[in-house]
C-alpha cells in the first residue's frame, strides 16, 4: 500500500525518516519477498508506461 501511495504521489515519506532511500528499499524488499506477483505486475506496468512515454513524442511529430 505504501509503495502505491508513494508512486502516485499521494503520500510523502515523513520527515522523521532520515534515510528515505533505505526506507523505500525496505518497502520494495518486503514486497518482493511477501508478494512477488504484485512486484512483477508493478515492474511490467512501469516498463509499459516508460515505453508509452518514449512513443508519445513520436506520435506527436507525425501529425
Amino acid at each position: 500500500m505504501l509503495r502505491e501511495l508513494l508512486d502516485k504521489k499521494l503520500w510523502k515519506i515523513p520527515e522523521r525518516i532520515k534515510d528515505e532511500v533505505a526506507f523505500e528499499e525496505n518497502i520494495n524488499r518486503s514486497i518482493k519477498r511477501y508478494n512477488p506477483e504484485y512486484w512483477r505486475a508493478r515492474q511490467s506496468g512501469l516498463e509499459a508506461a516508460q515505453a508509452a512515454r518514449r512513443e508519445a513524442p513520436a506520435r506527436l511529430t507525425e501529425r
